[in-house]
């Protein structure tokens, strides 16, 4: 073994020969968890099986993320498998709707006689919206990752609010014995899948393991949502990119294509700052059907499926501009939350769908947990939340106002929200003073553990080699970090790229790149004698560099 993979397994508490074995072999057939261990896993497949038989128009309503998206084109290309065209996507438009279930589009499909919904990444908080949906002749097959709603019982004590749906499938509720409370929504709704071809797959003849092949989308939504790469996750993941390699979706082969990346050295920062930010900008400046047509191809010719992956870049590139606009204008004006504890801000003006990106351009900016709102469509306040540096649970910071809102949502590090508009001076009030009650005490502790540790000293050796050694310990992501090195020496430097908004060192004679620093970044760097980096591919010169971390 490596010293670096031995120095990484130390920092990571993977111990034991039994799981470092399981850690550099993942295993489909032994890794994966049944998904009959979901409560209503078999009253799902079932209810499912039976609107099959009888030819029910089903409705497969996602969210419109790079979660919701894929989890629709698993749905879709699941009943295109098994032969079954009386079905339909629906995504909801962001700007025009917002997030989750609508009342008024279920009353569309239930008019036109949709008797069962299955839900990907969304549901978990609609109560009302199930309900309804439930009341007037649709089941529901509720699958989703969210977290679910609190209210008090009559012991005034704090428990779940689940919607009524004819089945829940949600690995975040406490009713749930699921081993991995990681799953994302697209995972979610391939259990479902999955199930139901363990059930009735030779009947529909496919052929067993031919779920394998969705999962491209399962690596694809796990990555961008930034759920945790260990255990099952991380073997999802891992042969998910076995697919996405090989890939024959078209759309997708053009989207690499004009980001310049090639198709069989896709990893997952590939995903995640390639792919995903193109997916997400569908929805989050037009439509989110675009990136389910680009994936999926459904109904479309090869010419259609090519056109939405070039509207898709052309869209994405509308993105970055306008977030780099915003950022700059609230880089001159941070200084205005001094005072407060959390940042609330936002403009009619602004886009909503870069809401969440300019939340996360804030946090690092402050390291405060941040709200961003915009102005939809209709006139209705819309918005996302992260958290910051303090990691409390902006999910809970949220629920704490919920008499002010129309709807929130989410994860303790991310969420949305949406209130009438005119009540924004309000909302932030509130929420800053209940920062202060619900998370008082709360110790901000530094979350670059860069300088306390590190997996490996560089000091000459071959980066090929390393690179090499690095890939068998992939993938990478949340809460399996890509190992970090440490390096130390003399520092030259050179400011590139548009304003100069770029630095590269040369650590004796080392490239080490940090992409977009400010002055204050550039100052630390140029008087800094130890750096801490990540490795990877250098495709522009066809090598291998470190990419800055931290430095001191």
């Amino acid at each position: 073994m490596s010293k670096l993979t031995e120095n990484f397994f130390k920092n990571r508490g993977i111990v034991t020969q039994e799981t470092q074995e399981k850690f550099l072999n993942p295993d489909f057939e032994a890794d994966l968890h049944d998904p009959f261990d979901f409560v209503d896993m078999e009253k799902a497949v079932s209810r499912l099986k039976k609107a099959i038989d009888n030819n029910e128009k089903i409705l497969i309503y996602t969210d419109y993320d790079c979660d919701g998206i894929p989890a629709a084109v698993i749905l879709h290309d699941f009943f295109k498998k098994i032969g079954y065209d009386n079905f339909e996507n629906y995504i909801p438009h962001r700007h025009k709707e917002g997030y989750g279930l609508h009342i008024e589009a279920i009353e569309r499909y239930t008019s036109n006689g949709f008797t069962l919904m299955i839900t990907a990444d969304l549901g978990i908080t609609n109560i009302k919206e199930v309900g309804f949906a439930e009341s007037n002749g649709m089941n529901v097959i509720l699958t989703d990752h969210h977290l679910p709603l609190h209210v008090k019982n009559d012991k005034g004590e704090m428990v779940e609010d689940l919607p009524k749906a004819f089945a829940l499938i949600n690995c975040q509720t406490k009713r749930e014995k699921y081993a991995n409370k990681g799953l994302c929504g697209a995972g979610t709704a391939w259990k479902l899948v999955n199930a139901f071809l363990v059930k009735h797959g030779e009947e529909f003849n496919v052929p067993k393991g031919w779920e394998k092949w969705l999962l491209d989308m399962v690596a694809l939504a796990t990555v961008a949502d930034m759920m945790p790469l260990t255990g099952e996750n991380r073997t999802l993941v891992h042969y998910g990119l076995k697919v996405i390699k090989k890939s024959p979706r078209v759309g997708l082969q053009k989207l690499l294509a004009l980001a310049k990346e090639k198709q069989k050295d896709i990893t997952e920062k590939t995903i995640s700052f390639t792919i995903a930010p193109r997916v997400n900008a569908a929805s989050r400046l037009d439509h989110p059907m675009k990136a389910f047509y680009m994936l999926s191809g459904a109904n479309k010719t090869m010419e259609e499926t090519i056109g939405f992956a070039l509207e898709l870049e052309m869209i994405n590139k509308t993105r970055k501009d306008t977030v780099n606009d915003i950022s700059k204008y609230l880089s001159n004006n941070l200084s205005d939350f001094d005072g407060d504890d959390i940042v609330f801000t936002g403009s009619e003006d602004w886009p909503i769908g870069v809401a969440g990106l300019i939340a996360t351009k804030i946090v690092e900016m402050t390291g405060k947990t941040t709200f961003v709102w915009g102005l939809d469509e209709s006139g209705t306040v819309r918005g996302s939340s992260r958290s910051g540096e303090d990691k409390v649970s902006v999910m809970d910071l949220t629920a704490s106002i919920r008499d002010s809102l129309l709807h929130f949502g989410g994860h303790e590090m991310a969420g949305g929200f949406s209130f009438v508009d005119g009540k924004q001076e309000e909302i932030g009030r509130k929420l800053n003073e209940n920062y202060k009650t619900l998370f008082e005490g709360i110790v901000t502790q530094e979350t670059d553990e860069s300088k306390t540790w590190h997996d490996f000293q560089y000091q000459g050796e071959r980066l090929k080699d390393i690179y090499k050694e690095q890939e068998k310990l992939s993938p990478f992501g949340m809460a399996n970090l890509a190992p970090i090195f440490k390096l130390e020496g003399e520092v030259k430097t050179r400011e590139f790229g548009e304003n100069k908004k770029h630095i590269e060192l040369s650590v004796n004679n080392i490239s080490i790149i940090k992409w977009n620093a400010d002055k204050n970044i550039k100052d630390k760097i140029k008087n800094a004698k130890i750096f801490y980096a990540n490795l990877e591919k250098d495709n522009w010169k066809n090598g291998h560099r470190f990419m800055l971390l931290d430095c001191e």
